[in-house]
């Protein structure tokens, strides 16, 4: 497998992600090439999960791993959606 090809293809479903998104009720976070953090803004981000899991769309919500950062925000944490290979 060509892992930049791979690479090129995570880069680009990335930024489509992110345009979708400013369509929406939801503020990036953070973005990387192959991963997306979203804060939503009138629910929960494990509110949003759920939802999005009903309609087969898998992401992880909550404070990953990174509690103490997430203490004076005014969020309870994120939406993490993972565009790699192997998701």
């Amino acid at each position: 497998m060509d892992m930049e090809k791979v690479q090129s293809h995570e880069e680009k479903l990335t930024d489509q992600m992110v345009s979708g998104l400013q369509e929406m009720d939801v503020k990036v976070l953070n973005k990387g090439p192959s991963i997306v953090s979203i804060v939503p803004d009138s629910i929960s981000s494990h509110e949003a999960a759920e939802i999005l899991d009903r309609r087969g769309i898998k992401v992880r919500a909550g404070q990953h791993c990174v509690h103490p950062w997430f203490k004076d925000k005014e969020f309870d944490g994120t939406l993490r959606a993972s565009l790699h290979l192997y998701n």
